[in-house]
């Protein structure tokens, strides 16, 4: 039984900093990878899990071991883009090298995230974590930040959000509108933690290679915009009649109410389109089979929530049954949303099973 002995870099530092090719196999491709990442960048970890995965081999080798090295390399793009590339990359290595189990060396807890890719094709044998040993010194510890801050992956991730939100704060207590200022930090905030939530970047990427998809894409914008326009004049239409500037509350509750079958109408377009491009490039349409029953529960719920919301604050005259009717309409649709979404997974279950069972 042979071991390989495997190094992962999530973020290809190999690949974008030394122009290493990957996957990288054998102790002296390995040798000479470490090699150039460290004289391009010597603070960078992977060379040194690079070497301590290298060490592990001979250990393994002069203990007697059948055993092979091979280091696997993803993207700077880390998520599932990244890791598809990693599963690539793993199978190609088990397929040359015949191993049947791993010993996995990392640098950190980042490349610890593709472990369930590996323990799907290789038994783990052992993990080794390399940490890097550093001084605690402050010097030091400022060093670190400022070098954290010079990685382009760091800076996708936090710098420049932070960065957006301090501007856009700074620009409207120029202004002399504070009140502006922190809704739309609060807006850049909900954006960010939107987009890394749905992967919003990698989907774009694959979108890309979807031509309706891509066109109803950019209607679902329009839509969206013309939905976030038309709130705005409607807010400012109730700030005139009632003669006194609308509170933080009811302004929240008329966006939301406002703006959410606007959403709710662009996200169902957008899936049309992935349901066109899944027909005309033979894939399966199904697995967006409860999607929408999840966006019209959201577009039942929250203008009648809104609106009872704006009834108990005095900002609405009154509320009716069919508000409370809408709310158990939206519920009846996530319900049938999450029956639909649990019958799709069984199916594909069930597909992947005999599939499973043809092959053995």
């Amino acid at each position: 039984m042979k071991v390989l002995v495997l190094s992962v870099d999530r973020d290809n530092d190999f690949g974008r900093k030394a122009g290493v090719a990957s996957p990288i196999i054998g102790k002296e491709n390995n040798i000479n990878a470490a090699v150039a990442l460290g004289t391009k960048d010597p603070e960078d970890s992977d060379s040194n899990a690079v070497l301590a995965a290298i060490s592990a081999y001979d250990q393994l080798v002069a203990a007697g071991q059948d055993a092979e090295i091979a280091t696997i390399c993803g993207d700077l793009n880390v998520g599932i883009f990244s890791d598809s590339i990693l599963s690539k990359q793993l199978e190609s290595v088990v397929a040359a090298t015949g191993a049947t189990s791993a010993v996995l060396v990392t640098d950190g807890g980042e490349d610890e995230y593709i472990l369930p890719i590996i323990q799907s094709r290789l038994k783990i044998d052992s993990i080794k974590k390399i940490t890097m040993k550093q001084t605690q010194s402050i010097q030091d510890a400022f060093y670190i930040f400022r070098k954290m801050l010079d990685d382009e992956k760091i800076q996708r991730k936090f710098v420049i959000p932070i960065a957006l939100v301090l501007v856009v704060w700074g620009i409207a207590a120029l202004l002399g509108q504070p009140n502006i200022g922190l809704g739309a930090v609060v807006l850049v905030i909900g954006a960010y933690l939107f987009e890394k939530s749905l992967h919003f970047s990698e989907r774009m990427k694959k979108m890309s290679h979807e031509k309706v998809t891509l066109a109803v894409f950019l209607i679902a914008i329009g839509l969206v915009t013309v939905g976030a326009i038309t709130t705005y004049l409607s807010m400012m239409e109730i700030q005139t009649a009632q003669g006194y500037q609308i509170t933080r509350i009811q302004a929240v509750a008329l966006l939301a109410g406002g703006m959410t079958w606007w959403i709710v109408s662009a996200v169902l377009s957008i899936l049309m389109g992935r349901i066109i491009d899944d027909l005309i490039m033979e894939r399966n349409p199904l697995r967006h089979a409860s999607a929408p029953f999840t966006a019209m529960m959201f577009g039942f719920i929250i203008p009648s929530i809104s609106k009872i919301i704006l009834y108990f604050i005095g900002a609405s005259e009154k509320i009716g049954i069919s508000d409370f009717f809408w709310i158990a309409a939206g519920l009846a649709f996530g319900i049938i949303g999450a029956s639909v979404n649990r019958f799709v997974a069984k199916k594909d279950r069930l597909e992947a099973e005999k599939k499973e069972r043809n092959a053995q």
